[in-house]
């Protein structure tokens, strides 16, 4: 009777309560990689060695932590780093032209494939022959960084490749766009002035076929993702009215353009035209749970499939749809000046982690103060677009973000470049223009004590077991009960003083609160994080 008696009273409590969860962002590390002029990381891997990868463009040459030469106007720049985040090599190609990687994806076989644009002709570590006057470039290196192949996909014209996706049998999927007529590697009709251009090769890049998909005027793809059902999901912008490919009329001047694809036949399942009623461009895509989520960033006020008003020059725009293409809900976030949310990645907690760059003060969404120009701003929402944690992150200058990773549960790492020297959050000097800058920070969840009794619960996030320290009296009782985020009461269990450990190995992953009780009815409450290994 006495456990059903403490049961009545906490439901009591958190029916009348509001809790007060707190979450505390912390910078745990930082890297400042460069030359003497522009470099700029676009991606960030990690590898299944427990290092990392990380990518982009550099014109500097040997300066700084740059140990090689620029080929030309600008040069991939691939630097592999260890668990600890020290370099264990670093390897420049280019072209004598421009040469810009836009993708890298580990492989099945553990080797590495970078990609981008190549405005270079066959020169320095361009081997491959150019078709058109921009190309797809491939490279495909072992784990040392040595070149295994490299390949260059085009036609007459413009090709640019933007994602990168294994498919099954070791086949890859080069995705970008092209205005090239049939001619090269493109044998696919175009659509309009500009389309969305696939490129399906064997595992060591020979092309199978080609598919352009577009309406009769400009769509450019941004990323490609395999969707739970085995379909593919492109996402882009568009100008294009209905036409061609494009079953839905435009709702401003650019909007996201996203197209399912069987991957058996390459024919389209569904497309969906989202937008406001002005400009949204830079889709990128992620899926979690059948569910598809977009990070736009947006200019547009309220209109077409927009609900709410811009808050500032540009914000970012989040959209969540189902796995058919229907739009869930829309959520704009932002301060009173300018916001560009270019990267999306689900987390082990099952939040989503936009990262990207604001230049406003604290208003609207925004909590803190701008640190410099430009700064990094990850933004972690739950799959309701609720804000879980924001953090404001940089230097006295402009600061930006390309590319976010979780590594370890709460870990993440924020991946772009910096202006900035020291200043603000940036602890090293700049090395040219422009820098590679990689910041790692942790989430730690925490909640307000309700009442007088005290305790201390560890670790959050918390996997099979959770310990309790309770101040022992003699012959004192105590009772845990754990609920759910419904109120629903999990775990009933009679504590001691001391030390006790609970075993949490049958929950599911998701936030609890825990709360304990004493004979007279002091309470004290924590929210905790179960994850699942």
């Amino acid at each position: 009777m006495r456990i059903f008696t403490f049961t009545l009273i906490f439901s009591l409590i958190v029916s009348t309560e509001v809790i007060a969860q707190s979450i505390d962002i912390s910078l745990v590390s930082q890297l400042t990689i460069g030359g003497d002029n522009f470099d700029a990381a676009t991606n960030i891997l990690k590898l299944s060695d427990g290092g990392y990868l990380v990518g982009g463009i550099s014109d500097s040459n040997i300066s700084g932590e740059k140990t090689d030469s620029c080929r030309g106007d600008f040069d991939y720049w691939v630097i592999k780093l260890d668990a600890q985040f020290n370099e264990v090599w670093q390897r420049t190609f280019g072209g004598d032209s421009l040469d810009g990687l836009n993708s890298m994806l580990q492989t099945s076989d553990g080797n590495i494939l970078v990609g981008g644009t190549s405005r270079s002709q066959t020169s320095g570590d361009k081997t491959a022959q150019s078709k058109g006057i921009t190309d797809m470039w491939v490279i495909k290196i072992d784990a040392n960084g040595n070149e295994i192949w490299q390949k260059t996909y085009g036609g007459d014209s413009h090709e640019k490749l933007r994602d990168i996706v294994e498919l099954a049998n070791g086949r890859l999927l080069f995705s970008g766009h092209s205005d090239s007529e049939i001619s090269g590697d493109k044998t696919a009709q175009p659509k309009g002035s500009i389309d969305y251009w696939l490129v399906v090769t064997d595992s060591i890049g020979n092309v199978l076929f080609d598919k352009c998909y577009g309406g009769d005027d400009v769509d450019a793809i941004n990323d490609a993702s395999l969707l739970p059902n085995g379909n593919i999901l492109l996402t882009g912008n568009t100008t294009s009215p209905l036409s061609g490919d494009k079953t839905e009329e435009l709702y401003g001047y650019i909007n996201i353009w996203l197209v399912c694809l069987d991957s058996t036949n390459w024919s389209v399942v569904w497309d969906k035209t989202i937008g406001g009623n002005t400009f949204d461009i830079k889709a990128r895509t992620e899926v979690l749970d059948n569910r598809i989520y977009t990070a736009v960033i947006s200019q547009s006020d309220s209109g077409g499939t927009k609900s709410e008003n811009s808050r500032g020059d540009s914000d970012y725009w989040i959209t969540c749809l189902d796995i058919n293409g229907n739009v869930m809900w829309d959520k704009t976030i932002g301060g009173v000046a300018k916001e560009e949310g270019i990267a999306i990645t689900k987390t082990s907690s099952g939040n989503l982690l936009i990262g990207g760059i604001s230049r406003s003060n604290s208003s609207f969404e925004k909590e803190e103060n701008s640190k410099g120009d430009y700064d990094l701003w990850p933004v972690c929402i739950d799959t309701n677009g609720n804000i879980k944690w924001q953090k404001t992150i940089g230097g006295s200058l402009s600061d930006g973000m390309q590319a976010v990773l979780e590594i370890s549960p709460s870990n993440y790492i924020l991946c772009g470049n910096s202006e900035s020297t020291i200043s603000g959050d940036k602890t090293d000097i700049s090395r040219g223009w422009f820098d590679y800058w990689i910041v790692e920070v942790s989430s730690s969840v925490g909640i307000s004590e309700t009442g007088t009794l005290e305790l201390t619960m560890f670790p959050n996030p918390a996997f099979e077991e959770l310990r309790i320290s309770i101040p022992a009296s003699v012959d004192e009782n105590y009772t845990l009960l754990l609920s759910d985020n419904n109120g629903k009461v999990i775990i009933n269990q009679a504590l001691r003083g001391g030390s006790n450990e609970i075993n949490l190995g049958d929950l599911s992953q998701g936030v609890y609160t825990v709360s304990v009780l004493d004979e007279i009815l002091n309470i004290a409450s924590r929210k905790i994080v179960k994850l699942n290994r």
